[in-house]
């Protein structure tokens, strides 16, 4: 059976819980707006329930620590097709009962450690891929001021980054306003240099760059060209370390402005 929810990690927890109830790991669960009609399986609608899902979120807390609770929210956030199955049934191995030879570990860290198992490989694999675009972002994220002084840097990113990487650049840009824009998602995040937060909003943010920023761009680019050595230049490398689809926002090689 599938279970589908709202696309929330509330109602994605509170299908864990009904579908743990009803089905035990043989269930798979599912967005309802991913879900593809192609199928003879059955299906079940499930509203997200507050309390039920905090039931489960502590649960994971409990055996997993706050490590592991913030490693499932990542992989929640992945673009991946099947993340809420991979999820959901690497939770079933987080909550089944005490190993008799490994009783004094606690339940999540024997999880961790079973490499072999091809559920904790696929939720592994998923984590990775979340955690290393999150890191090629610290490095590929440009910023460009605005005429009201606040920094504004677009993103499109593959995952759902933006509230993971957003206390980052609160703490390196300290008391400094700015704003990052998720272009594929229209989820924008802020800081008044005191405090940030994100959400979603119906239409892309009208900006108004300040007038010496397409100057500072080129200066940017021409330092980019400048300090290049010709004779070492590897296109290939380049992708390998920034890959084509990350260019769109990067003015030392397209001018979107």
């Amino acid at each position: 059976m599938f279970f589908l929810h709202d696309n929330t990690i509330e109602g994605f927890l509170t299908c864990v819980f009904e579908a743990y109830r009803r089905e035990g790991v043989a269930a798979r669960i599912c967005a309802a707006e991913r879900f593809g009609q192609l199928t003879i399986e059955e299906t079940a609608a499930i509203p997200a329930d507050p309390d039920k899902a905090e039931r489960v979120a502590r649960g994971i807390l409990r055996r997993t620590g706050r490590d592991g609770w913030d490693n499932v929210q990542r992989v929640f956030r992945t673009a991946c097709a099947d993340k809420d199955t991979v999820i959901y049934r690497y939770l079933a191995l987080v909550f089944q009962g005490p190993d008799p030879h490994t009783a004094a570990l606690p339940r999540g860290g024997r999880v961790l450690s079973r490499f072999a198992d091809p559920r904790v490989i696929a939720f592994n694999d998923l984590l990775a891929k979340f955690n290393h675009e999150c890191h090629r972002f610290l490095g590929l994220t440009r910023f460009r001021e605005t005429a009201s002084g606040v920094l504004y840097a677009p993103i499109a990113p593959d995952h759902d980054i933006l509230e993971t990487i957003l206390p980052h650049f609160a703490d390196r840009l300290n008391g400094f306003p700015f704003g990052i824009y998720d272009t594929s998602r229209k989820f924008l995040g802020l800081s008044d240099g005191r405090e940030y937060r994100a959400g979603k909003i119906s239409s892309d943010p009208e900006i108004e760059l300040a007038q010496n920023e397409i100057a500072f761009q080129a200066l940017w680019k021409r330092y980019y060209d400048d300090i290049a050595v010709e004779e070492r230049k590897s296109e290939k490398r380049r992708r390998a370390f920034m890959p084509e689809r990350y260019w769109k926002f990067l003015p030392e090689i397209k001018n979107d402005l």
